[in-house]
């Protein structure tokens, strides 16, 4: 939040800063602030590096919890998966497996939300399995309705009879 608050403040010209030469906002907005080309390479250099940092960092965490589920057998290729590269004495499987997936995952267009939301149901269970517990739940909801309907109405001409 402090960084967004700081970029936000430091944009002089929003129409400048959308429609900048450089292709990206970030560049424009580091620009604008030092007032040079030079200033504005050194901010998003460090700004990549720390962004190639976390991404290696995250790539380890991801490849080491992949590892554990094929480990365990609860992944789909986890025999493979599991398999320690003998030459190199690393889960090297396990890496070109989460590699792989990253980049399949980077491949959904983000504007998708259908395509994003039916992702991760492809890789947890069937899609039909979900539809079928929806319109049970559906129904078993629609009958309940129904039945506390009914019964209030019983009750309510019980009590204007009596």
């Amino acid at each position: 939040m402090p960084v967004l608050s700081t970029c936000v403040f430091c944009v002089a010209d929003l129409d400048t800063t959308l429609s900048a030469s450089t292709g990206s906002p970030v560049v424009s907005v580091f620009k604008q602030s030092t007032g040079s080309t030079a200033g504005a390479i050194g901010l998003t250099s460090i700004l990549l590096v720390l962004l190639l940092i976390i991404s290696i960092s995250s790539m380890a965490l991801t490849t080491r919890q992949t590892f554990a589920f094929a480990r365990d057998n609860s992944m789909v290729l986890s025999s493979w998966i599991a398999q320690i590269n003998v030459r190199f004495g690393v889960r090297l499987n396990a890496v070109l497996f989460t590699m792989a997936f990253s980049l399949l995952m980077s491949l959904i267009n983000p504007s998708s939300t259908m395509a994003f939301k039916c992702f991760p149901v492809c890789f947890t269970r069937r899609a039909d399995d979900d539809v079928h517990a929806f319109d049970r739940l559906r129904a078993d909801e629609a009958a309940e309705r129904a039945s506390v309907t009914a019964s209030t109405l019983e009750n309510r001409a019980r009590e204007c009879w009596c």
